[in-house]
């Protein structure tokens, strides 16, 4: 018989024993039968009916036979109560003034490590570390947007592909790790049959945005708006593109005589192969959740939101902005970078 391990019994389960666990009666189940019925080990059913039995009233039992049962709603109410105190204690309250000031910072989507680094640069003393604080989050339930869940994601197997793709594939770009002036593009759709897109690119060393907002997600309207781009930043800052093999980039090889610049597109069901530029379309879908309609924006709000990612700061990048870095390897002031970005060009 196969025994369920390591899993608390559930309600209808401890229903289950409240029903047929009659000790001194011909038409009750003795424990070894529930056990079977359960798929539970018998040690398992005999110890919460020691715990959970309770005395009948005096004017149900006799003189010389004590009768019991089993209380399954005091068997469930004591379970629930072990789960929620079991672990180790919160060093924050619930009503704690420093969480007040972190969420007083969250409000502009912040992540709780920048905002206690904000606090930090304020002059605020913090008192304990983060993740005692994202432990805070989970126990009392606040649904807050978090960076870092601390989780253990699965890794997905790559599927095998045929190597007859005509373009440049990943497997042919040289090492770039530590350079600049590479790139990463993707698009960020609504609904499925929706008008409405967000172009993406990412710079893989500072983290650096710019986003452009496409009426129809098409092979054209992403060709020129790369144009547009390419006009408000220097050719040299582009040495490499890699892409996904959407058919929205099929111009994307195109823009090589453009820019000077190689294209690269990733193997088929790999989106590791461009992480940087998916690391940031989770904190773009902070601003535009998933199912919203892409039609309600407009240039100007993808533009601010452009904005506010440039500016966030980066646990992986020390704390700094991506346009601070970006600015040091350009060898350029943030005043300077903002009088050539792509907002003003439009």
């Amino acid at each position: 018989m196969i025994t369920q391990k390591k899993k608390d019994l559930q309600k209808t389960e401890l229903l289950y024993i409240k029903r047929w666990w009659r000790p001194n009666s011909k038409f009750g189940k003795s424990i070894s039968t529930i056990s079977r019925d359960l798929g539970r080990a018998k040690s398992t059913i005999s110890t919460i009916i020691k715990k959970y039995k309770v005395l009948k009233p005096k004017s149900l039992n006799t003189p010389w036979v004590k009768k019991y049962y089993f209380d399954a709603a005091l068997a469930w109410n004591c379970r629930q109560k072990l789960r929620k105190n079991k672990g180790r204690k919160c060093k924050l309250k619930e009503d704690n003034p420093f969480f007040r000031k972190i969420k007083l910072e969250m409000v502009d989507d912040l992540s709780i490590e920048v905002c206690a680094k904000r606090l930090e640069k304020k002059g605020e003393v913090i008192p304990v570390c983060t993740r005692t604080i994202y432990n805070y989050v989970y126990r009392y339930g606040k649904k807050l947007l978090i960076e870092g869940s601390y989780t253990n994601k699965r890794k997905r197997k790559i599927k095998e592909h045929k190597d007859n793709f005509k373009y440049k594939t990943i497997d042919q770009r040289p090492d770039i790790a530590g350079e600049f002036g590479h790139w990463e593009i993707d698009t960020v759709v609504g609904p499925l049959g929706k008008l409405g897109a967000v172009l993406v690119l990412t710079e893989r060393i500072t983290g650096y945005n710019i986003n452009y907002y496409l009426p129809k997600l098409n092979s054209i309207n992403v060709f020129n708006a790369l144009m547009k781009i390419s006009k408000s930043f220097d050719n040299s800052l582009f040495e490499t593109i890699t892409s996904d093999n959407g058919t929205e980039f099929a111009l994307l090889p195109k823009f090589e005589k453009i820019l000077n610049c190689s294209v690269y597109f990733a193997r088929p069901y790999c989106s590791v192969d461009k992480a940087f530029v998916e690391r940031n379309n989770r904190v773009l879908r902070r601003k535009i959740p998933k199912g919203s309609l892409m039609e309600i924006y407009n240039q100007k709000d993808i533009e601010m939101i452009t904005k506010w990612m440039n500016n966030y700061e980066r646990k992986s990048k020390g704390f700094k902005t991506p346009a601070e870095l970006f600015s040091n390897y350009c060898q350029l002031s943030t005043t300077c970078l903002q009088k050539r970005s792509y907002y003003s060009c439009n």
